[in-house]
């Protein structure tokens, strides 16, 4: 059997799978980014929640702590003067936070009531948050700048601060708190949505990276492998083995021979007067010579033969499980095929050749295929020696 010169070929990495290969690398980057961004920001999310509804629930603290300094202003339980002072400092911190509340704030990160839900409850027409805020500090001021002997249990403005404390304003803080929450969970759960679309955006890409990108690529520089393997142990010339090739195959099968004590062959050939053919016809003559030599040869071999050139005009074929007359039968057929077979030079004259042929069998005590190979060289020497065009075997 002899190994037809495969075309190195394949073609090469193209610009296109280029383009194609780092397009899909940035849209995987791409991807990862905008998943680490929307995980950053379902954190950030989380954070400013967390303070906003914090912030809400100081507002209640600070209304409750406004009507207790209120009533112990009423009924003389702390010094005047010093509740006061601690009743405008309540009123000034509740009025800081709840201006972040209303419009939101950087730092600290306080979320505005921007949702249809928390605008309803902070500036609804009636009853809002914002307005029950201004009526209850409106109350607290005037309490704070009404005169102490006019401060007493009965004081409208301490009633008024009471009754929206308990009745209006704490539920709308209580209300305001859980539709921070309830948003929150919501703009969460949509982000957490967005992170799973972009992951199975990213494995669908990556599913189709392997299928369309990297197999055909994988296929192709396999192709390429398997041509450069194939270039590397066939002659670029008849597609017959090269020496090194050969040789290794010629090894392995007499390995197998020494196992099994199965019968092998090997025939040494040399094209004769190939030089005078070279130097009367030309070289590409002579090329024409050894390829329709190889074709000839090829017609009378069996598809578990291994041919391979040594070098120049000269070939060797390995004929595994076949005993000497077999083989003398096929040098045979090969030497009257060669004789046969024409070729045109040229200048269009037709030309003939002939081959010589040396026979060696392997013996139970060959060491390697070399000795086979040695004893079929000195019987294609005896073949030459005996006029060329014949067939040598001892």
């Amino acid at each position: 059997m002899v190994h037809t010169p495969a075309r190195l070929a394949s073609t090469p990495v193209s610009r296109r799978t280029t383009v194609i290969y780092v397009t899909a690398l940035l849209l995987i980057a791409g991807l990862s980014i905008s998943s680490h961004l929307l995980t950053s920001a379902i954190i950030q999310r989380q954070a400013a929640t967390a303070g906003t509804v914090n912030m809400a629930g100081r507002q209640r603290m600070l209304a409750q702590r406004i009507f207790r300094i209120s009533l112990q202003m009423a009924d003389g339980s702390e010094d005047f003067v010093q509740a006061r002072v601690e009743l405008i400092n309540a009123i000034t911190q509740m009025e800081r936070e709840r201006e972040n509340l209303l419009h939101g704030s950087v730092s600290p990160r306080i979320l505005a009531p921007t949702t249809p839900r928390l605008q309803t409850i902070y500036f609804g027409q009636e009853g809002s948050l914002e307005d029950l805020g201004n009526q209850f500090l409106d109350r607290a001021k005037h309490l704070a700048a009404t005169r102490h002997e006019e401060v007493s249990l009965s004081n409208k403005d301490l009633a008024a601060i009471g009754f929206l404390l308990q009745q209006k304003l704490v539920p709308a803080l209580e209300a305001s708190v859980a539709a921070y929450q309830a948003d929150s969970e919501e703009a969460i759960q949509r982000l957490k949505q967005t992170t799973l679309l972009l992951l199975c955006l990213m494995l669908l890409l990556l599913l189709a990276e392997a299928l369309f990108l990297y197999r055909p690529l994988f296929h192709r520089l396999r192709v390429s492998y398997d041509a450069l393997i194939t270039a590397a142990r066939t002659d670029p010339l008849t597609g017959s083995l090269n020496r090194r090739a050969f040789l290794e195959e010629c090894a392995n099968i007499f390995q197998r021979f020494r196992r099994t004590g199965s019968p092998i062959a090997m025939l040494s050939m040399d094209l004769d007067h190939f030089k005078s053919i070279n130097d009367t016809w030309g070289h590409a003559t002579g090329d024409r010579v050894i390829l329709e030599f190889v074709a000839a040869t090829l017609s009378c071999l069996r598809p578990h033969d291994r041919m391979g050139r040594l070098g120049g005009e000269e070939f060797s074929i390995l004929l595994p499980n076949t005993l000497p007359e077999t083989a003398f039968a096929l040098a045979e057929s090969i030497r009257s095929t060669v004789a046969s077979v024409p070729v045109t030079s040229d200048t269009g004259e037709e030309l003939h050749f002939s081959v010589s042929i040396g026979i060696a069998a392997s013996f139970p005590g060959d060491g390697d295929i070399f000795a086979v190979l040695a004893r079929a060289d000195r019987n294609l020497y005896a073949a030459k020696e005996q006029g060329r065009n014949r067939v040598a075997v001892t």
